[in-house]
């Protein structure tokens, strides 16, 4: 089982997150297209209070009593009634606000409270479509969620891959190397006895300098994969070890492929087409009535409440006449979504099966040359023992020995290369059969939504 400190940073990478934040706004916009198919409830309470009025008076002229007077109106022997309730004036005397009811004053501090409900009751199936939309949006967001996972799993499994290889390499290079300097420190003690050649050993030399570059190459490398550890996944390299060591524990031996139609990029993006199916439908829909029912309740005058109130229920009816042409070009956009989803579908395909067969074809591939580099290095071993069981004997050959020390050196590092780069390959196939996350124990989750 993978440790917690390499769970946390593969599911806490910058990466995973942000897939994680798109799931779950998939999640909400899922709930708000819910939301919007609901009834609506609605409270408004109108009332005010007048703050300042300047109403003309009779002739036009405004009226230049005090209020206090008889409402601030002439009274004059004509029959029609003042809407303040005051003395008559004449008709042909009264200004338009005093027609109008005008009556400010008489309105203060009066509040009315109303309640309604709105609901939706024909759309032609425009919000069941636009639930639908989210909520195929939403799969999809957790299928990518998943293969942007799978995608930091094979990435960190490559690195840690490459770590070990280049540790083991590392480890093989220096056993050469110390072998060489022993041949050299023999050849040198020969020269200073006069029983060597000087060319000898600066041939030596030369090769245990070879050696010591590759070591110093290898050091440099390892650093380097050490650091971008350390930048994209703040890993140890115990912790690169570790996430190997369970890879090798519960991988399969044979290479796992899967069929391009059940990859969650086929499943992602045949979700995506449907979604487009119901967009269409959700676009058609609005080109129809749609009927809302309505129901207002209203309090009158809250302030002095009376039981005066009343109930109303009605029909509201909307049909579009026309929109500019937007839902013909919205209609059309969604038609080459489609088209272009559908290709994606097969190009997903192509590149898939592509990717399937090549990483078949590079395991295969270097199953073959780890036979023959090892049977080279058999060879060179064997070589090397019938050197060492001369030596002493009839014939003294350090310099050969050096020389097939580093040549088996280089062997046993190429072999190293090779049996790693298999590996890889496999954690490939893993990947693209989507069973790297199963091998590696991780689970996603959506965190904080």
């Amino acid at each position: 089982m993978l440790a917690a400190e390499v769970a946390r940073s593969l599911i806490q990478h910058p990466e995973v997150s942000e897939a994680n934040a798109r799931v779950c706004q998939a999640i909400h916009r899922l709930g708000l297209s819910k939301a919007e198919a609901r009834p609506k409830f609605d409270l408004s309470i109108t009332g005010g209070r007048q703050v300042l009025e300047r109403i003309k008076g009779q002739s036009g002229r405004p009226d230049r009593r005090g209020a206090s007077e008889a409402g601030g109106y002439r009274s004059v022997p004509r029959t029609f009634a003042n809407p303040f309730g005051r003395e008559a004036v004449p008709d042909e005397e009264v200004s338009g606000a005093h027609r109008r009811d005008y009556a400010h004053r008489s309105r203060n501090n009066i509040y009315d409270g109303t309640v309604s409900v709105r609901y939706n009751l024909i759309d032609w199936g425009q919000n069941s479509s636009a639930i639908e939309v989210q909520r195929l949006r939403h799969q999809v967001a957790q299928l990518e969620a998943r293969a942007t996972l799978a995608d930091r799993s094979f990435q960190l499994l490559s690195l840690a891959i490459r770590l070990a290889m280049i540790e083991q390499s590392l480890v093989a290079q220096q056993q050469a190397a110390d072998l060489i300097a022993d041949e050299v420190a023999s050849i040198e003690a020969r020269v200073r006895a006069g029983a060597g050649r000087l060319a000898e050993l600066r041939e030596a030399k030369l090769l245990q300098l070879d050696a010591d570059i590759a070591i110093n190459r290898t050091s440099a490398e390892r650093d380097l994969f050490i650091e971008r550890l350390s930048l994209e996944y703040d890993l140890s390299v115990d912790d690169a070890a570790h996430y190997l060591q369970v890879y090798l524990q519960n991988r399969p031996e044979p290479l796992q492929f899967l069929e391009p139609a059940e990859t969650s990029q086929a499943r992602a993006l045949r979700l995506q087409i449907a979604s487009a199916d119901y967009e269409e439908r959700q676009i058609k829909g609005s080109r129809y009535m749609q009927i809302d029912g309505v129901a207002e309740g209203t309090v009158f005058d809250l302030a002095d409440y009376e039981d005066e109130y009343e109930v109303i229920a009605r029909l509201e009816f909307r049909m579009p006449l026309y929109d500019g042409g937007t839902a013909s070009a919205r209609l059309r956009e969604t038609a080459w979504r489609s088209r272009e989803l559908e290709s994606a579908v097969q190009k997903q395909h192509r590149e898939h099966a592509g990717d399937s067969e090549l990483a078949a074809l590079q395991f295969r591939q270097i199953d073959r040359q780890i036979e023959e580099e090892s049977a080279r290095l058999g060879e060179l071993e064997s070589r090397l023992t019938s050197v060492q069981a001369r030596q002493g004997q009839t014939v003294v050959a350090p310099l050969a020995i050096a020389n097939l020390h580093l040549q088996i050196g280089r062997a046993k590092t190429r072999l190293i290369e090779l049996r790693m780069e298999r590996e890889e390959v496999r954690g490939r196939a893993l990947f693209l059969a989507e069973e790297l996350a199963a091998v590696l124990q991780l689970k996603f989750g959506e965190n904080g939504c």
